[in-house]
């Protein structure tokens, strides 16, 4: 049987050295496949496994599902920028906000009803980030 891809989190970092499940039941300690059955065949809570990992249950959850679904591709790291911003603000409008701070020393308050006038909807609090 090839080792699972759970195999790295059966050993976890606590406190500066290695553990090595000790608190997980003796039932799950031996867990060697990406199913919840422990050496012996009977079933092992997925809390324990990963109480036993260092990890919550939900991160293992969500990890395991996209081994399930993705398989190892699932498995590495996804960047956690935004596929799209739909609410952006036009390049122009942004352009015109920026001249208007930098060049003209314009604050919110005045920007604001500036670039209303101008057909877009924005707020002060967007105006200062």
């Amino acid at each position: 049987m090839s080792p699972s891809p759970w195999a790295p989190w059966q050993r976890s970092q606590r406190n500066g050295h290695t553990a090595t499940n000790a608190r997980a039941p003796s039932r799950c300690r031996e867990r060697n496949s990406a199913s919840h059955e422990d050496a012996l065949g009977t079933s092992c809570p997925i809390a324990h496994i990963a109480f036993g990992a260092g990890v919550s249950r939900a991160h293992l959850s969500k990890r395991e599902n996209r081994y399930d679904s993705h398989g190892e591709a699932g498995l590495r790291d996804r960047p956690s920028v935004p596929r799209s911003s739909p609410i952006q603000l036009p390049p122009e409008v942004v352009e015109r906000i920026e001249h208007l701070r930098r060049d003209d020393k314009w604050s919110e308050r005045r920007i604001t009803p500036e670039i209303a006038s101008q057909g877009a909807r924005i707020s002060e609090r967007t105006v200062g980030r």
